[in-house]
């Protein structure tokens, strides 16, 4: 899967499938053009708890008007970065944008 994150000059952090370039799994999109399908905002968002509000992150739809267009961004005028997500990002992402099942256990490794 070519999942990648990028920082736009405008301060938001984006999340999306690379859909026009062939990469590895280490490779990330440096300059020119990239097309992204399922794009979603990376937020921190404020959750009230009995112990008081705490930060958490959120996964939030960039476009409202339809949640999975493939958008194309200039990364030379409108990105600062681009880099790889954590797991626990990663993985959110994966479950809000496929059917892939990423809640079940790993299987364990009996060690004689």
């Amino acid at each position: 899967m070519n999942i990648v994150c990028i920082k736009l000059t405008t301060g938001e952090d984006i999340i999306g499938r690379v859909v026009n370039q062939m990469m590895t799994e280490k490779e990330l999109p440096v300059g020119g053009k990239v097309t992204l399908s399922q794009v979603r905002v990376i937020s921190l968002q404020e959750i009230p708890t009995p112990q008081g509000p705490r930060m958490a992150m959120a996964l939030l739809p960039f476009l409202m008007g339809n949640h999975d267009a493939d958008i194309t961004i200039d990364l030379d005028s409108r990105s600062i970065c681009t880099y790889t997500a954590v797991e626990p990002i990663e993985t959110s992402y994966i479950q809000q944008t496929s059917p892939i099942d990423t809640t079940t256990a790993k299987p364990k490794i009996a060690m004689p």
